[in-house]
Formats: structure tokens, sequence, C-alpha cells
């Protein structure tokens, strides 16, 4: 029987299996560390699939290279010691390998739920090590440095290891609860009053008022002096804030304490530094589900860190003193060479990385802080390496993701913070709270809105009432972005609302259609709606020869042209699911506005609806969108929980300590 395969292939594998394998592996942790930070600002599909193709075959290829290295050890053992002891120092590299880059430990927030796989994993790999090693024994002539490689490989597989279990949702929320409080010692106070009762003395509860705390930063400088708001600041307040709303990414209830510390900061804010500010804090959330982020900013992290390069460095030294001594094979000790630099290059990669991390000028701008409160100058090293901040590619673009990838504008930035900061100013306790989350356009509506001064708009109120409070979130979406299209395009009119409306309109259809995991709290049959009212709009436009050349402000004149004296669904029953001419009727209702009190009113309603999106789509569904790019939705998320808006706050403010008054 002819063999498949030929011979000269079977020595090329023979020959190239380990060293390829091993180089490969080496390859994709450097791909890893230079390319997964990318993750959290852009949403480029083949950049994704670059890092995800890399973060599925690095283990996979070290795994794949620990099992050569066994299978050929025993063969090398006896004819070829000298290969035998590279084998052995080889196997401590992979365990580096399985330990990954700082810059990425899960792709997807499920694999932190694989904690324990890991484990197993790290305790199988050492075992294969270690046993390999012992094969090499009594003779194996680098033993040292496969003794400080393999300490180097345990360290850094186990910092990826407890990296998924600190990321793991369960025991992430476990660190983030309180210790329990349970209240004062009733009974001890009950007996106490009883006693006194008994005694016949005057006596009664005092509730003592809880101390104010202190806020942690001093804003009126700052308010007064926007210029001293430099990147620094921006990095301390946002690692403050970040360390308490991070609860949010696990339904973490707030006390109005925290709601109303946060609220008074961002009042206080532009919308370009709330943006900032924000935008830190997205970037700190994502590093620490993501990333080794949590294990390494430890004193334990770093005294680990410090001995897994250090073992590396010492290792590389006693490599090159032994190797010409034992008569290595030239290109396997050129391979050794690679795998030895390699992992010195990519864990001083991570040092600089890590230096100039946000955290760490969080923790330079607090020495700065303590250092001005003790009469000290201002650390020479903060000042330096703030100036490196400008260097810093910005962490997320927070962009509706359209074809043309248009950049959120500071316009419209400000538009939806100046929108969302009025509508904060009514959240005064938990039920007007609760109300106010559950909105979707409602509070356009309430009586001491800008619009209801407006006689032009009094005139349609309770006709448009309908399209805003009536119906199910996807089709009031729906509605809306097609009355938006058609009234945008037969308006000349050159207007900041007309733009904002527009932008708004087109990112909540791209989110609704295209990011249906986000959405899915909110989505309803969207898609079903979207693909009937495309069908019956393409019907339409066939009937009346409405081509794709055609101007797109005459096909929708030909749209607003036809008469809907009665609800389509009177008409045409329910079985199909278009809003092309439901959207066409509210459409005619917002053309009885004037211009101004038009996309005003169109404006605000998208605020309105994106708002209601942000509060209600799940919280991991946000935090899974920071590694792909980040979404404007999750700005506007976090921003409403800055201003104390949805259902999150609950715990009212504490009422005090109470206190017997004897005698009085």
């Amino acid at each position: 029987m002819v063999n498949p395969i030929p011979e000269s292939v079977k020595r090329v594998w023979d020959n190239w299996n380990i060293r390829g394998i091993i180089l490969f592996s080496l390859f994709l942790q450097t791909i890893l560390i230079l390319f997964a930070p990318f993750r959290k600002s852009t949403a480029n599909r083949l950049m994704i699939m670059l890092i995800w193709s890399a973060y599925l075959l690095a283990d996979w290829a070290a795994n794949f290279a620990v099992g050569l290295i066994g299978d050929t050890h025993r063969d090398n053992q006896a004819s070829k010691p000298e290969k035998s002891d590279l084998l052995a120092f080889w196997a401590p590299f992979l365990l580096l390998h399985l330990g990954g880059p700082d810059t990425i430990t899960a792709f997807a927030l499920e694999d932190n739920e694989l904690w324990i796989r890991h484990f197993f994993g790290f305790v199988f790999q050492a075992i294969a090590a270690v046993y390999i090693f012992l094969l090499s024994l009594p003779g194996n002539k680098l033993f040292i440095p496969t003794i400080l490689t393999f300490a180097a490989g345990l360290i850094k597989y186990f910092e990826r290891t407890c990296a998924l279990y600190f990321a793991s949702l369960d025991r992430f929320r476990d660190s983030m609860l309180q210790e329990p409080d349970p209240g004062l010692n009733y009974v001890k106070i009950m007996e106490e009053y009883a006693s006194w009762i008994e005694a016949k003395i005057p006596t009664k509860i005092f509730m003592l008022p809880e101390p104010t705390r202190k806020p942690i930063f001093n804003d009126t400088d700052n308010q007064t002096k926007v210029v001293e708001f430099d990147d620094l600041d921006v990095v301390h307040r946002a690692c403050y804030f970040s360390k308490i709303f991070k609860g949010l990414l696990v339904d973490i209830i707030f006390s109005f304490r925290e709601r109303d510390e946060s609220r008074h900061f961002f009042y206080g804010r532009k919308p370009e530094e709330a943006y900032r500010i924000i935008e830190v804090e997205l970037n700190l959330f994502y590093e620490t589900f993501y990333t080794k982020v949590e294990v390494i900013r430890s004193a334990a992290g770093y005294i680990m860190r410090f001995l897994s390069f250090g073992s590396v460095v010492v290792a590389l030294s006693f490599f090159h003193l032994n190797v010409e001594k034992h008569g290595f094979d030239n290109f396997d000790v050129r391979v050794t060479y690679i795998l030895i630099f390699g992992a010195i290059c990519l864990d001083t990669i991570a040092l600089f990385m890590l230096v100039f991390s946000d955290r760490t000028f969080a923790a330079l701008k607090k020495t700065e802080h303590e250092s001005k409160s003790s009469g000290r100058k201002k650390p020479g090293m903060a000042t330096a390496l703030g100036w490196f901040f400008a260097l810093k590619r910005p962490r997320w673009r927070a962009c509706p993701h359209k074809p043309d990838w248009k950049p959120l504008s500071l316009g419209l930035w400000s538009f939806i913070f100046d929108e969302l900061k009025k509508k904060s100013v009514y959240e005064i306790d938990t039920v007007t709270a609760r109300r106010i989350s559950l909105t979707r356009g409602d509070w356009i509506f309430e009586a001491d809105s800008e619009n209801v001064c407006n006689e032009n708009f009094k005139s349609v109120r309770n006709d448009l009432k309908p399209y805003i409070a009536e119906n199910a979130f996807d089709k009031s979406l729906l509605l809306w972005h097609i009355a938006t299209e058609l009234l945008y395009n037969t308006d000349e009119a050159v207007d900041n609302d007309k733009e904002f409306s527009r932008l708004l309109s087109d990112y909540m259809l791209y989110l609704l259609i295209t990011q249906s995991g986000l959405m899915s709290a909110v989505a309803g049959i969207g898609k079903i709606r979207f693909r009937d009212t495309c069908a019956e709009a393409k019907r339409f436009f066939k009937s009346k020869n409405v081509t794709s050349d055609k101007n797109i402000k005459d096909a929708c004149d030909e749209i607003l042209s036809v008469n809907t004296f009665a609800e389509p669904a009177e008409v045409k029953g329910d079985r199909s699911k278009s809003l092309l001419f439901e959207a066409t009727m509210l459409a005619k209702q917002l053309k009885k506005l004037d211009q101004k009190s038009k996309w005003k009113l169109i404006s605000k309603m998208w605020v309105e609806l994106s708002s209601y999106a942000a509060s209600h789509c799940d919280a991991r569904s946000h935090a899974q969108q920071l590694s792909k790019g980040g979404e404007l939705i999750t700005f506007v998320w976090l921003l409403m929980s800055h201003f104390g808006l949805g259902k999150q706050f609950q715990i009212n403010n504490d009422q005090g300590r109470a206190t017997l008054i004897v005698g009085k």
C-alpha cells in the first residue's frame, strides 16, 4: 500500500514540528499584546477577527507544543541528550505563553466564568512540564535555567487564572458588597428603655443625625478655573467614581448619598469634561473584566511580576554561560534565544503599558493632592508623566457605527448631556426616580417643560401623545425614525436640532437592527416590523415608478402625499407589521409645528428613546460591548447613572442613629 504522506514531508515535520509550533506560539503572544488593546476602540471586523483567532490559537498552540515535546523527549533521551535538555528548557516557556499577555485574559465575559477550567489546565500543564523536566534528569545540563523559567511560567499562568476568577461575575459581585450592617443593638436599647420606664424616669428615643461625609473632591476651584481641570484630574476622578459605579455591571444597589455625591460633581462639569471622565471610567471597566489589571496592580501582583521577570533574566544569564560548553545544535540555540528574548520583550512591553496606564496617573494625582495638603511641592514625576497624556490615543470612539463611521461630535454630546441634566433635576426620591426611568417621551409633556409654553405645541399635543407612550419601544423607535427621515429630507432649513435628530435616529435604528444582543431587552419584534416596512416601501415606490436614482426629497414627498384619513391597521388589519404610513401620519402631525418647535421636540424625543434604551439594556450587555469598540448608548447609560437617573438608587439616606434621652 502506498504511503499517502511522502517521506520528505515526514522529515520536514519531524525536524520542524516543535520548533515551528513554539515560534508560532510566541508570534501569537506578540499579536495579542500589541493588538488586543485595540478592541476597546474599534469595531473593525478584520481587527476583531485577528484578535479572536490569535486568542483561540494561542492556547491550542501552547498545549499542542507541550504534547509534542513530551512525545519527542522520550525518543531523544538516550540518543540525543543535548536535544533532550533543550526540550526540557523549552517546555516552561509554553507555560509563560499559556499565562497570556496582560492585555487580554478573556475575549468575552463568559470566558471569565470558565476560571475553574483554566485552573485545572494550570495544574495539568504544570504536571506535564514537571514530567518533561524529570525525564531529563539526572544529567540535565540546563538544570538551573529550566527551574527558573519553570517558576516564571507558573507565576504567569497563575496570574491569568486569578484574573479570570476575580472577573467572574459572582466573585466580582461579592467584592462589591459592603460589610454586613446589623444596625444598632435593638434588644439592648429596648432593655435599657424598659428599665428607665419601670423606674418612672422620663425617657425618649432621639435620632442623632448621621454626620455629613466630607466630599472627596473640592470642586469650587474647578468650577471657577476650568483650566486647572487637566488630564491627571480627569483620571483621578474617573478612578474614584469607577470604584463605585462598576457595581452597575452586576446590578449593585446604591445609596442616595452616593447618588448625591456623583450628581453634585457632574452638575459642575462641562460636557467635554464629563465625556473624558466617562471615557476613562469605561476604560477601567474594560481592564477589570478583560485584562490582568486587578491581579498585577496589587502588592502580591508586583512581587509576582518582579519574580517572573527576574527569573527569565537570570535564566538567560545561566543559559548564555552554559551554551558554549555542551555542544547544543546551533539552530536550536537560536530558537532558545528567540524564546528568552521574546519573553523579556513581552514583559518589557507589559511594564511600559502598566507605567503609562490610567491607574498609574490616578495614583500620581493622589500623591500630588497629598503633597499639596502637606505643603510639599508637586512631584516632578507626575508632571512629567502628565505630558505623555497628550500622546495617548483616545480609548473609545463613541460613535454611531454606521457605514460612514461619523464620530460623535461635541455638539451632539453636549445636547445629550444638557437634556439628561435637565431631566435629573426632577428626580428627588425613589418613586420619582423609578417613574422617570420608565418614561419614554412622557417627560416632554411635563407641566414645567419648556415646550408646554409654546402655544403651537399645545395645539398638537394630544394628537402626538399616542405616538410617544402608548406603543412598544421598538414600534415607537421605527415610527419616529421614519417620521424623522421624511421631515429631514423635505425640510431644507439648517438647524442643530435637526442634525442631532437625524444622527440619533440613524444610530438607534442601527442598534435595533444590528445589535440584537445589546438591545434584546427592548427590541421586541423590531426586526419583523422593519422588514415589513421595507417591503411595503419597495412596493409603494415601484407602483409610483420611484427609482433609486430619483431625488430622496421627491421620494419622501410621494410618501407624504398619500391620504391617511384612516389608521392603516383599520384598513390592512394586523397581519403586516409595516409602519410606513402610520409614521407618515406622525410626520404630518409634526409638520403642523413651526420649524424650531418641530425639531426641538423631535431631538428631545430621540434623547428620551436613547436614554430609555440605555437604562433598560442589560448591564452585562454594556460590559460586553466594551470589548467591541464601545457604543454611544453605553456612554449615555453611565452618564445617566452619574446624574442619578435609573433604578439602581434605592437606598434612602440614613436618618441617623438612635440614642436614649433620659430625664428630659
